[in-house]
């Protein structure tokens, strides 16, 4: 039987850096294309407002790694 992992989650706080939920650690650029490259699962929240910004987050990495990568 197949394990299935529950996606990594992350919150950004108002100084526009992303934590990742269980560890409290910083989540850099590299590590979210890690992410993205294992086709590995994570969810983003806005710490304060509490919406679901993976979109966002998934986009500007993406772009950051195109433009600067």
């Amino acid at each position: 039987m197949a394990h299935i992992n529950e996606p990594v989650a992350m919150r950004r706080y108002a100084n526009r850096r992303l934590y990742q939920t269980g560890t409290g650690n910083d989540v850099t650029l590299e590590s979210l294309a890690e992410l993205v490259e294992d086709d590995d699962g994570f969810v983003a929240f806005d710490a304060e407002s509490g919406p679901d910004i993976t979109r966002s987050v998934l986009h500007a990495t993406i772009i950051e790694r195109t433009c600067h990568g």
